[in-house]
């Protein structure tokens, strides 16, 4: 199956770079980063079907009601 995709002039060039450096072409590039961002997603929604709501607030109630350290705090 073909594509056409009209990329930004940044994303083309950092493709080009990487399939300069791997020696490979720029379409396999985007195949790549194409199903690794699939697959990524994929991953997580199998992971969202697992949870729930009731697991998720059992686990944060286990986390201290208590100011954190000065250096762990946000500005």
């Amino acid at each position: 199956m073909t594509l056409n995709l009209i990329l930004p002039d940044s994303l083309y060039k950092k493709a080009m770079q990487v399939a300069a450096r791997e020696q490979i072409s720029v379409e396999r590039v985007v195949y790549s980063a194409l199903a690794e961002q699939l697959n990524a997603l994929e991953r997580l929604e199998e992971r969202a079907a697992r949870s729930n709501e009731d697991t998720f607030r059992a686990a944060l109630a286990k986390i201290p009601d208590i100011e954190p350290p000065e250096y762990d705090r946000l500005s």
